[in-house]
């Protein structure tokens, strides 16, 4: 299997069959949930009467197909109307705020050389289709960050966008138990949204590291 097969079936798997997954699974506790159905436990017993081989396929394809959907959602609302929207979310994302002032002119002035222009964070693609092309083996470690900070951000929006949910049905039906499993959720959807940022800075700080401070070919 080629590399580029690995790194395409890292982010099916953890880009989008996960989130899909996730998002049938929440879907369906929700579902009970509404319906007045709030014993997890016989939730999660029903969930596993469903774990034949033929089911698990259907249910497999059926997630990737959301997986993108949510992929496309959560770029559209996480990443370009939320956290680029904000200047103090923003900051943290860009090329210049996670390098040294030195660094970080360093990398403006190898752009500069390679493309002939003037840096702008709009065009980082540039920079990651250079970094690609000329250290593959850098570019598969950025890969990985890339896929995380993908799955992160799908999950992220799933445990919103499940809270909101959640939050409806505990005004429904009100209950303590129903009340700190809405905390729970929106703890870890906290939790997630941290780690795509943690995730999102990794990858970039190993591109612009692959760009400024290539490996050295004999």
């Amino acid at each position: 299997m080629k590399i580029s097969d690995i790194k395409a079936t890292l982010y099916d798997i953890f880009g989008y069959l996960i989130p899909g997954i996730l998002f049938i699974f929440f879907s369906y506790v929700s579902f009970n949930h509404f319906k007045g159905t709030f014993d997890n436990t016989k939730i999660l017993k029903n969930v596993y009467s469903y774990m034949e081989i033929k089911n698990i396929i259907v249910i497999s394809v059926f997630a990737y197909f959301i997986g993108h959907v949510l992929s496309t959602l959560s770029s559209l609302i996480v990443e370009k109307s939320i956290f680029l929207k904000f200047s103090f979310l923003s900051r943290g994302l860009k090329s210049k705020s996670q390098f040294s002032n030195n660094m970080f002119e360093n990398f403006k002035r190898k752009y500069s050389e390679v493309f002939n222009l003037q840096y702008d964070d709009r065009d980082f693609r540039s920079v990651i289709c250079y970094v690609e092309s000329r250290e593959p083996l850098i570019y598969s470690t950025a890969f990985v960050f890339l896929s995380f900070y993908g799955m992160a951000r799908c999950i992220a929006f799933i445990l919103s966008s499940f809270f909101i949910c959640e939050l409806i049905i505990t005004f429904k039906y009100f209950s303590f138990a129903e009340l700190y499993y809405c905390i729970g959720i929106l703890l870890l959807a906290l939790v997630f949204y941290y780690e795509y940022y943690r995730f999102f800075r990794y990858f970039k700080q190993e591109i612009i590291m692959g760009f400024v401070l290539p490996k050295q070919h004999n």
